[in-house]
C-alpha cells in the first residue's frame, strides 16, 4: 500500500517528505511521513521506509479499535514535539486520497480548528457512545454551535476517521502529555475520541469558537478527499 500511496497523491505538486523538508529549494504546501507502530524506539523500520526515506515510528501496537486510538495519540504527540514549524497537523487513513489543492482551500482559518467530514449521532450509527441525537451537525463553521434541541452545551461532533486536520494550538490541547483532553477517554474509537476531546478542550478554555466543515455537501467532499472506509 505505501507504494500505491508514493505513486500517487504523494506524488501531487506541493507534497514533500517530512524528512526532506526544506531540501533542494522544493515548495512544500505539505509534509507528510507513514506512521509505523512499533515495539520499542530501537525497532527497525521496514525497508521500504528506509529506502524511500518517508516513514517514522512510534512505540504503540498497530490495530484498530483502542490500538487506532493509541497510536493517534502517539503520533500527534511526536508530530509536536519534532516538529515545532507544523502549523497544522493531519491523520490520514491509508485508503485515503487527498485532493491536495482543494484540501487546502478548506483548511478551516483560526488559530482553533479541525477540518474534517463531521459526523453527528446518525452518521455515527446511532450507538451508545454515539454523540447526543438531539444535537445534529455543528453550524456557522463551529464546533461548538449546533441547532439541536434541548442543552446544547452537551452538544459534540467528530470527524470521519478518513483524514482529518487539527491546527497546532487545538492539537496541543488536546494532545498534551499531562493536560490533554485525550487523556480522559476512554473512547476506543479515535475519530470519536478527536471529537469529544476537541470539544472538552474548547469549552473547558471557554473558547467561543473552534472553525470547522459544515457546509460541506458529499458532493464537495469527495472533491476534498476520497475514502473506500466511507
Amino acid at each position: 500500500y505505501r507504494a500505491i500511496v508514493r505513486q500517487t497523491w504523494m506524488s501531487q505538486h506541493g507534497v514533500c517528505k517530512v524528512w526532506e523538508r526544506g531540501v533542494g529549494g522544493q515548495p512544500c504546501a505539505v509534509t507528510v511521513s507513514f506512521v509505523i507502530g512499533t515495539d520499542s524506539e530501537d525497532q527497525k523500520l521496514p525497508t521500504d521506509c528506509v529506502k524511500s526515506n518517508d516513514c517514522f515510528g512510534v512505540v504503540t501496537p498497530e490495530g484498530s479499535g483502542s490500538e487506532m486510538g493509541k497510536k493517534t495519540i502517539a503520533l500527534f504527540r511526536k508530530a509536536l514535539r519534532d516538529f515545532p514549524w507544523a502549523t497544522h497537523v493531519a491523520k490520514m487513513d491509508m485508503d485515503a486520497f487527498p485532493h491536495l489543492q482543494e484540501w487546502l482551500s478548506e483548511v478551516p482559518a483560526g488559530p482553533y480548528s479541525l477540518g474534517g467530514w463531521m459526523l453527528d449521532h446518525y452518521g455515527c450509527g446511532s450507538l451508545a457512545f454515539c454523540p447526543p441525537k438531539e444535537c445534529g451537525h455543528p453550524i456557522n463553521g463551529n464546533l461548538l454551535e449546533y441547532a439541536g434541541q434541548g442543552d446544547t452545551q452537551k452538544c459534540w461532533s467528530y470527524p470521519q476517521g478518513g483524514f482529518y486536520v487539527l491546527s497546532r494550538a487545538l492539537a496541543q490541547g488536546v494532545f498534551d502529555e499531562s493536560t490533554g483532553t485525550c487523556n480522559h477517554g476512554p473512547f476506543g474509537v479515535e475519530d470519536l475520541m478527536v471529537g469529544k476531546s476537541a470539544v472538552e478542550f474548547a469549552r473547558k478554555e471557554k473558547l467561543r469558537s473552534v472553525a470547522t466543515w459544515s457546509a460541506v455537501t458529499p458532493e464537495r467532499k469527495k472533491q476534498i478527499f476520497e475514502h473506500l472506509g466511507g
